[in-house]
């Protein structure tokens, strides 16, 4: 057995047998996929560590339960990416979750920084409304 393949098991075992959570702990280094955010350095940062289907189980059931389908997210990004497919129209997608892993994850990234742009220009017209007579700075 593989140190790395030790450590999954042993890491399994915290997480009640969940090893798809446990090997993207493994794999990602206990950071976000998209982010990079450390989701194991503090018990706050823990607790936001999720799985996210880089390929959505609705429109791909059929690799909802391939790890290799799975990467470490953290709620935020995962939020975000929600529904995303990162697949190009060409690809084929046991193909690309085999081999091309990390470029899904690089265009799914790139779709949550444009969410994440929005939702902080959301942000910022709701905060300067709520706060507008209150006499608060904004």
């Amino acid at each position: 057995m593989s140190e790395q393949e030790a450590r999954i098991r042993e890491l399994s075992l915290v997480f009640e047998g969940n090893r798809d959570k446990a090997y993207a702990y493994v794999e990602f280094e206990g950071r976000c996929a998209f982010c990079g955010r450390d989701l194991i350095g503090t018990p706050d940062a823990y607790s936001i560590g999720t799985l996210d289907h880089i390929l959505p189980k609705g429109k791909y059931p059929e690799l909802s339960e391939d790890q290799r389908n799975k990467a470490l997210s953290c709620l935020v990004c995962n939020h975000l990416k929600g529904n995303f497919d990162p697949l190009k129209h060409d690809e084929d997608p046991l193909e690309m979750v085999r081999e091309g892993k990390r470029a899904l994850i690089s265009r799914s990234t790139a779709a949550i920084r444009e969410q994440e742009q929005r939702a902080n220009e959301n942000w910022k017209k709701a905060k300067a409304i709520v706060l507008e007579g209150t006499g608060k700075v904004h």
